[in-house]
């Protein structure tokens, strides 16, 4: 791989880093990007009670019978995704 001048044009560039053998590199920094993006979520970002307990609700209410989405509501305020 030659990036001097009159080298490798952007398409030969391109063509070469897609090539499959690039693929288990990209797969293992792809893993080891997600490994370090999750114990930071989970070091970092507090869990709250409210996010469950409105959860719960949601739930409670769809158990309860009820499956028009603009009517499920919790403590955090309505439903805002279907199951």
């Amino acid at each position: 791989l030659s990036l001097k001048k009159g080298g490798m044009t952007p398409l030969q560039i391109y063509k070469h880093l897609t090539h499959p053998k690039w693929d288990i590199y990209f797969i293992l920094l792809l893993v080891a990007f997600e490994f370090v993006l999750s114990v930071a979520i989970i070091k970092y970002v507090r869990y709250t009670e409210i996010d469950w307990k409105a959860y719960m609700q949601e739930v409670t209410m769809w158990q309860n019978g009820e499956t028009d989405y603009s009517k499920i509501y919790g403590d955090t305020g309505p439903l805002v995704y279907p199951a």
